[in-house]
């Protein structure tokens, strides 16, 4: 993924029960240190992309699961097809 290095990462998108608004309560209680981040209802993907944001995903695993087939597929297309978004 490219990013801006003086920008965040945000949310592609807003969902309900998104946790971007309760970040700054959220990270006190994120981990140290972990081998893999695992995110059983990715929704917006708050944690993940403040995260990755912060670097504290890189060179760690990361497994992304919702049982939402039209949200995994938006993110998969973003994934492999950046230039066919926003056209």
């Amino acid at each position: 993924m490219l990013t801006d290095a003086s920008s965040p990462v945000r949310p592609l998108l807003k969902w309900a029960g998104g946790k971007r608004q309760l970040l700054p309560y959220l990270r006190p209680h994120f981990p140290h240190s972990f081998r893999r981040y695992i995110e059983p209802f990715f929704g917006s993907g708050a944690v993940f992309f403040d995260l990755w944001s912060a670097g504290r995903l890189e060179g760690h695993e990361a497994l992304l699961i919702d049982s939402n087939a039209d949200l995994i597929g938006c993110y998969e297309t973003v994934r492999d097809r950046p230039e066919e978004v926003g056209r």
